[in-house]
């Protein structure tokens, strides 16, 4: 598998999860995409695997793993 191929697979795992982490941090859409600097459609994006309101995949993934940091920082304990 070449670093594309795993980028796209790293991608999709963190689409499926995305929406379930957001749940179990207990945040609506619209709060996440404010924490993330993100629109309400991006985040809904994100969550479905669509990228039509990204300018390329790489904006798109930039955009995944930072909504992934902030669930993750809101879900560990402090």
């Amino acid at each position: 598998m070449d670093g594309h191929d795993q980028a796209l697979n790293d991608s999709y795992s963190s689409e499926e999860t995305l929406q379930h982490l957001r749940i179990a941090a207990g945040l609506d859409i619209p709060t996440l995409a404010r924490r993330a600097c993100l629109s309400v459609a991006q985040i809904q994006q994100l969550e479905c695997g669509q990228s039509s309101s990204f300018y390329s995949d790489a904006i798109r993934t930039q955009a995944s793993r930072r909504v992934r940091a902030i669930l993750k920082s809101i879900a560990q304990p402090h």
